[in-house]
């Protein structure tokens, strides 16, 4: 069947129109799965059972994007150490880093430690204080990012 060109153009059209609906349907799906209890199992299973091909593909990441991650590190560095008050108790903080080392080694997944009122965001900037610390499994430390935080507006 041949078609006209005034048909293929309409034809392309419909397409992209339903590519783009079906992969906007297929971005939604995926990203509720991710936070469901059985997206979040099945990304663990992934994880686990793929540690040397993911660990390979971070290594050459780090490696392709080192000034890119460094850049990052040094901002995040930077608004930490001004966001650090005089009478902010540094042993405590210290601990608490500590004690997600120690949890991260004896529960064999990593910890982060979390700012409860994130350093940076678009409504509020925290301190860098102990009493602004939480040590959090890392997958609900990144869920969580800098969009939620105690008595938000």
């Amino acid at each position: 069947m041949e078609y006209s060109d005034e048909e293929l153009a309409a034809l392309d059209a419909y397409y992209e129109s339903v590519k783009e609906n079906f992969e906007r349907k297929v971005r939604t799906y995926q990203s509720e799965y991710a936070k469901s209890p059985a997206g979040r199992l099945a990304a663990k299973r992934y994880r686990e059972s793929n540690r040397e091909k993911l660990t390979a593909y971070h290594v050459g990441y780090q490696a392709a994007h080192r000034g890119a991650i460094n850049a990052r590190a040094n901002k995040r560095n930077a608004t930490k150490i001004k966001a650090t008050p005089s009478w902010a108790d540094l042993k405590a903080i210290k601990e608490i880093y500590e004690l997600a080392v120690f949890l991260s080694e004896t529960l064999g997944e990593p910890y982060h430690v979390d700012h409860i009122v994130p350093l940076r965001s678009k409504l509020v900037c925290g301190l860098h204080w102990e009493q602004n610390l939480q040590v959090l499994p890392w997958l609900e430390n990144i869920q969580k990012s800098n969009k939620t935080w105690p008595d938000m507006p």
